[in-house]
């Protein structure tokens, strides 16, 4: 038993006292973590728990209005002229002319307004693989004992191929009496 990894590397020692202190930590079964303030054994003791699917909501939502003001203006002109000349010749005589010229204008003026409201809103969720004890739960949701916390310590219990009731997985957090 040891309070941290960097201990069982201190005992160890030789070349590669790392590996060989990991290597013999694979090859127990169970273990139980509790708090202290190594951030390398907290990690391990993160990794060895594992990781677990984990949803996270979100919620956005938006307004907006627009407002329009528009004016449309125009003119126009009508041209155009038309003749026609005749005769005729028989028992009298006859002879027709005629012309004619139209001219025409004109404005046209108009205004136009809009105005539009539009109100999104979204809710959804997104998954992602996150650790199922992040490593500084390890030092700072933990009893430590003592009187101020009736003498009773939390840890996490993990038996590797296990799977416990009460959690479901192959961890759980216990308590203990001093």
């Amino acid at each position: 038993m040891t309070q941290s990894l960097p201990g069982y590397y201190a005992k160890i020692g030789g070349d590669n006292p790392r590996d060989a202190a990991h290597s013999l930590m694979g090859k127990f079964g169970t273990h139980v973590f509790l708090t202290n303030s190594c951030a390398e054994s907290n990690e391990y003791a993160s990794r060895v728990c594992g990781k677990v699917v984990t949803r996270r909501g979100n919620y956005s939502a938006g307004l907006s209005q627009s407002t329009n003001f528009g004016m449309s203006a125009g003119n126009n002109e009508n041209n155009g002229s038309s003749s026609s000349f005749g005769s005729s010749h028989g028992q009298g005589y006859s002879l027709n002319s005629s012309s004619g010229s139209t001219t025409g204008s004109g404005n046209n003026w108009g205004e136009n307004r809009g105005r539009g409201t539009s109100e999104t809103e979204s809710r959804g969720y997104s998954e992602g693989m996150e650790f199922a004890i992040e490593s500084g739960d390890f030092a700072r949701n933990f009893l430590t004992g003592g009187p101020e916390n009736g003498n009773i310590v939390t840890g996490i219990w993990f038996q590797s191929g296990r799977r416990f009731r009460a959690s479901g997985t192959n961890f759980m957090q216990v308590r203990f009496r001093q």
